[in-house]
């Protein structure tokens, strides 16, 4: 499901509104050991042109970003993947502690929708035990 654009003007969290919201959910997690998994996707079908060697090496930002503030807010039981680096790495089979992730974040580019989709469905096979399922993506509009 892709929700409609956000008005203008509501994009973005208010000025100085950020750090009230941060601290409101670190309150809410605290005592919580809510085990959350952020992989990001990468296709190895898109590897090619001048960006060969050097995709491997980077590191994309929008995990690091999203990972830093949900730390900071209070989920600690927290693992980032980067795809590119553990291509083996599946939902269905990741433990964080010993627990199933209850919550999957994806992130990808549009030209690495397909390894992305794999994950959904891949974390959609638990049934029961289905993390939430959030799906972050980079798309040019």
């Amino acid at each position: 499901m892709e929700l409609p654009r956000r008005t203008k003007g509501d994009e973005y969290v208010a000025p100085g509104r950020y750090r009230d919201l941060e601290t409101g959910l670190r309150q809410r997690a605290r005592g919580e050991n809510i085990p959350i998994l952020f992989v990001y996707a990468f296709d190895y079908r898109t590897r090619l042109g001048p960006f060969l060697f050097i995709d491997k090496s980077l590191i994309p930002g929008a995990p690091r970003a999203i990972a830093s503030a949900l730390h900071a807010a209070g989920f600690t039981n927290l693992r980032v993947v980067m795809q590119q680096w553990s291509p083996q790495v599946r939902p269905s089979m990741a433990r964080l502690g010993g627990k199933v992730p209850e919550v999957l974040m994806v992130s990808a580019m549009q030209i690495h929708s397909a390894a992305a989709y794999d994950l959904i469905r891949d974390a959609w096979r638990l049934g029961d035990q289905r993390p939430l399922i959030l799906a972050l993506s980079l798309i040019h509009i």
